[in-house]
C-alpha cells in the first residue's frame, strides 16, 4: 500500500545509533518532507490520520472501504436512522400494599 504525505512528518532517523546517546549530531527522529512516497502495509492509518493521500488502488480501496464502514457505523448510531425497539409495559406482580401471593 502505497501513500504520499500531505505535509512535513516527524519520522525515524535511519542513522540513529543506538549505541550512543541522542545528541544534535545523533537524533532519534528527522522530519519526512511533504510529498514522500511511503509504503508499507499500514500505510493506510496516515491517510485516516489525514497526514496523507493515497497513491496506488490498493490504498485507494482501503481507504473507500474505510469510509464505508465509517458511514454504516455512523448511521448505526444515530436513532433516527435505528429501527425503533417495541416493548410492552411492565406489570407490577403485585400492587403496592397488597400481600404477596400464596402468603
Amino acid at each position: 500500500m502505497k501513500v504520499r504525505l500531505t505535509s512535513d512528518q516527524l519520522g525515524p532517523n535511519p542513522d540513529f545509533d543506538f549505541n550512543k546517546a541522542a545528541s544534535d549530531d545523533n537524533q532519534v527522529n528527522r522530519v519526512v518532507p511533504k510529498g514522500t512516497e511511503i509504503e508499507h502495509p499500514d500505510a493506510l492509518l496516515l491517510v485516516i490520520n489525514k497526514q496523507a493521500e493515497p497513491v496506488d488502488e490498493e490504498a485507494k480501496q482501503a481507504w473507500q472501504a474505510h469510509v464505508d464502514r465509517k458511514e454504516k457505523a455512523l448511521q448505526r448510531a444515530n436513532p433516527a436512522t435505528r429501527p425503533a425497539i417495541i416493548t410492552a409495559p411492565a406489570t407490577p406482580a403485585t400492587k403496592p400494599g397488597s400481600k404477596k401471593p400464596g402468603k
